[in-house]
């Protein structure tokens, strides 16, 4: 089998609760024909086999196999990272590149130290340029994303 091998890092307490929050948030928020789900596989490329697992993934409920734990790049609206101190570097620079390169409109990274912070992106001419960053006393509000209206202090 080909691919990339990857060692599997897992977030920290405070970053699974982060994972966990705003994946709640975000459910509760999003129109019905869009889902929101905690580590679903986003599938790059069938041959050679490429994916990545965001921290927080929305995606179109169409064409998903709810049997399934994977959807396709092409469907995914958002894809979030929450940074974690063994992976922080894929986290700000390799993983969005790899979002942005196989289409993902929005990505979004919350840093945690030393307070939680949201950084988002909106995918323009092929990369991500800076949509917002939100500190613990705003609220995260996309034009974009028009159904997203989040305190960050809920994170």
């Amino acid at each position: 089998m080909e691919g990339i091998l990857r060692p599997l890092v897992r977030a920290t307490t405070e970053g699974r609760r982060v994972q966990r929050h705003l994946t709640n948030v975000l459910e509760a928020q999003c129109p019905p024909d869009l889902q929101v789900e905690l580590e679903e596989i986003v599938i790059f490329h069938d041959m050679p086999p490429e994916a990545r697992i965001p921290d927080v993934t929305v995606f179109a409920r169409s064409g998903k196999d709810d049997r399934t734990n994977s959807v396709a790049a092409g469907q995914v609206i958002l894809a979030v990272e929450v940074v974690s101190p063994g992976s922080a570097d894929e986290d700000r620079r390799v993983k969005p590149g790899e979002y942005a390169r196989n289409g993902i409109p929005h990505f979004w990274r919350v840093e945690l130290e030393p307070e939680p912070v949201m950084h988002t992106y909106v995918l323009t001419d092929g990369g991500y340029v800076n949509a917002g960053v939100f500190g613990s006393s705003d609220r995260i509000k996309s034009v974009v994303l028009g159904w997203v209206d989040i305190p960050v202090s809920r994170l």
